[in-house]
């Protein structure tokens, strides 16, 4: 009987796990630009507001925005 319930628990892990990825996957897409926008949009206000805004801080953070938005789009079109 206890093998009988373990083959079942562990096709229905196997169903959750091959639905799931495509979930995760689109999860993780949109957190990777969500947190690029969120990233870039606080630290420049932080920056302004405490007067410590300089050129080179700014195409710094902002080209690590950018490349973790990239790499989130990237992952959106892999999929497709």
């Amino acid at each position: 009987m206890t093998s009988i319930a373990n083959a079942e628990v562990a096709s229905v892990r196997m169903k959750l796990t091959a639905a799931g990825k495509e979930h995760l996957t689109d999860r993780v897409a949109e957190a990777a630009r969500e947190l690029a926008i969120l990233w870039v949009t606080f630290s420049l206000l932080d920056r302004l507001v405490s007067g410590t805004l300089t050129y080179p801080w700014v195409i710094t953070n902002t080209g690590i925005a950018i490349a973790v938005w990239c790499i989130g789009v990237y992952i959106e079109l892999e999929k497709r």
